[in-house]
């Protein structure tokens, strides 16, 4: 069992479980293994990995590719509605653009962080 003893004074002070955030740490680690991401598709004869953010908001969910120059967003009722739907967008906009719609770096990693303003 992984001890959350001493890294999250606030979850501590708040009187939440560490086995409660373990339960729940546990559940995102299984839902994102079945909703996979990153987005693959065809560029010619080679595959490209896009990393995709995806939202959840109170009426839905928004996805929106990294790594293409020009705005490419969508929308869905469901995480998997919305992926597809990106997904649709992402080759659409690859498509019209060719190669010039790739930013010239990949983007090696994503983080999401906090801050309080």
């Amino acid at each position: 069992m992984v001890s959350v003893d001493g890294l999250y004074p606030a979850i501590e002070m708040a009187g939440i479980s560490p086995d409660l955030i373990l339960k729940y740490i546990a559940k995102q680690v299984e839902y994102h293994t079945d909703h996979p991401a990153p987005i693959e598709y065809e560029r010619g004869e080679s595959m490209k990995v896009l990393k995709v953010i995806v939202e959840k908001h109170p009426d839905g969910y928004v996805a929106y590719p990294l790594g293409l120059k020009g705005v490419v967003i969508a929308e869905g009722d469901t995480y998997e509605e919305a992926l597809a739907e990106v997904k649709s967008a992402i080759q659409f906009h690859v498509e019209s653009f060719g190669n010039d719609a790739f930013e010239n770096d990949d983007i090696m990693e994503t983080f999401v962080a906090e801050v309080a303003v």
